[in-house]
């Protein structure tokens, strides 16, 4: 996605995120109606990432014929260059990761593991709320930073305004979805 996200064509990157999680959402409610369980999820949500991998790929043939990947391109120094950078982020992802679930550990601790599975559905729902949310603002930001760059400060503003209008539009829409039938939903 990085390739399309360079080739400031962002929007292909988040409509594809968007698509994939209307597909997941679909799946997991499928998935609960008729067979629930958390493989069902599991099922849904891989189901998803590959669609979007597929779509991101069919993509960067299209629009970024240029880019590549090959193992003929591989080379030594590539891979300690890799290394080199990807220990320290791989580093950094697992810090982040236990200070990010550091909640599930708590709820373990002081309300048992039972209470882990309804908290993660919830916290499922609203991630995914912030994510629709976020897919609108990150689609228009690099063309909102190219015109800002260049002194075109009203197309920024333009720009920023309706990102603002858009992504308020999709958080109150799914807020309310959420108010209404979020208990149904972990109930069920």
């Amino acid at each position: 996605s990085a390739v399309l996200v360079g080739s400031r064509r962002a929007h292909l990157v988040s409509s594809a995120e968007i698509g994939s999680r209307l597909v997941s959402a679909a799946l997991m409610y499928a998935g609960l109606v008729f067979a629930p369980s958390l493989m069902a999820l599991a099922f849904a949500q891989s189901i998803g990432r590959l669609g979007y991998w597929l779509v991101i790929r069919r993509h960067i043939k299209r629009y970024v014929p240029e880019a590549r990947v090959s193992l003929s391109m591989a080379r030594y120094v590539h891979f300690k260059e890799l290394f080199g950078y990807g220990s320290q982020n791989a580093f950094l992802n697992f810090a982040w990761l236990l200070s990010d679930r550091k909640d599930v550990t708590l709820i373990t601790i002081f309300l048992g593991p039972m209470w882990v599975a309804s908290y993660t559905f919830a916290r499922l729902l609203i991630i995914s709320v912030s994510n629709l949310t976020s897919a609108v603002t990150q689609a228009l930001r690099p063309n909102l930073i190219y015109h800002w760059a260049r002194s075109e400060f009203d197309q920024a503003y333009t720009i920023y305004y309706t990102a603002s209008r858009y992504s308020a539009f999709m958080a109150t829409t799914a807020a309310t979805f959420l108010l209404m039938y979020g208990k149904s939903f972990l109930a069920l």
